[in-house]
C-alpha cells in the first residue's frame, strides 16, 4: 500500500469518529449479562421515584385547594423521560448547595453521582396516584424545534394538560444499610419554571419516606 494512500485511510478515521450510539453498543457486548442485568434500574428504585412523584403530587393538590378552594383533582400528568438523568452538572450540585448553606451527606452525593455516570432506560413500573406517561428527550425537545420556548410549553400544555410537567429523575444513590436515599429530579413546566432538586428519603418502618429537598 502507497503512503498516499494509507495517509488517506487515516485521515478518514478522524474525520468520521464512532457515534455515541455505536460507542453504547459496543460497550453493551462487550459487558456480561450479570453486570447488564445489574445496571438495570431496580424495583426498589421505582418505588422511591413513585414516593417522590406521590408526594409533589398531594402538594399540588393541597396547592391549588389553597389557590381555588372547591377543587380537588388538578388534571395534571406526569410526564416522565424515558431514560435516567446520566451525569449531573457540576453546575447544579454547588448552586444548590451555595443556595441552601447545607447539603446531604457526602457518602450520598458520591454514591448518586456514581450511579448516574451513564443514563439507563425506564419502564412503566411506577405506581402513582395520578396518571402518568413516558416521553423521551428528544420527543420532549421536538416540542420547541420551530415555536421557541414559550409556544413549545403551550403546545406540551395542549397535549398533556395545563398543569403537567416533564420530569427528569436520577439513578438513586444508597447508604449501606439501603435505609437512605438520594435522587436527583428536573422539574420543567414554563420556560421560567424550571427545578432542579435533591431528595433525601428514608426507609421507616419498611416505606420510603420523603424527609428532605434540597434545591433554590
Amino acid at each position: 500500500m502507497s503512503l498516499d494512500k494509507k495517509i488517506s485511510q487515516d485521515n478518514s478515521l478522524t474525520q468520521y469518529p464512532l457515534n455515541s450510539a455505536v460507542i453504547l453498543f459496543i460497550v453493551m457486548l462487550l459487558c456480561s449479562r450479570a453486570e447488564c442485568q445489574a445496571r438495570k434500574v431496580t424495583t426498589e428504585e421505582y418505588i422511591i421515584y413513585s414516593t417522590i412523584l406521590n408526594a409533589a403530587n398531594k402538594s399540588i393538590i393541597l396547592n391549588r385547594k389553597r389557590e381555588f378552594p372547591g377543587i380537588g383533582k388538578w388534571g395534571g400528568l406526569f410526564v416522565i423521560q424515558t431514560r435516567t438523568s446520566g451525569m449531573i452538572s457540576d453546575y447544579y450540585i454547588k448552586g444548590t448547595s451555595d443556595c441552601e448553606g447545607k447539603f446531604p451527606s457526602r457518602d450520598l452525593l458520591d454514591k448518586l453521582l456514581m450511579n448516574n455516570r451513564l443514563s439507563y432506560p425506564l419502564s412503566n413500573h411506577f405506581s402513582l396516584t395520578t396518571k402518568y406517561r413516558l416521553l423521551s428527550k428528544r420527543a420532549f425537545a421536538d416540542f420547541f424545534k420551530t415555536s421557541g420556548p414559550f409556544v413549545g410549553y403551550e403546545d406540551f400544555h395542549k397535549k398533556y394538560g395545563v398543569r403537567s410537567a416533564y420530569y427528569t429523575l436520577s439513578r438513586a444513590g444508597f447508604n449501606s444499610k439501603k435505609t437512605k436515599a438520594l435522587v436527583y429530579v428536573f422539574e420543567a413546566s414554563t420556560p421560567i419554571s424550571a427545578f432542579a432538586r435533591f431528595i433525601q428519603l428514608s426507609k421507616l418502618r419498611g416505606k420510603w419516606r420523603v424527609v428532605a429537598e434540597f434545591g433554590c
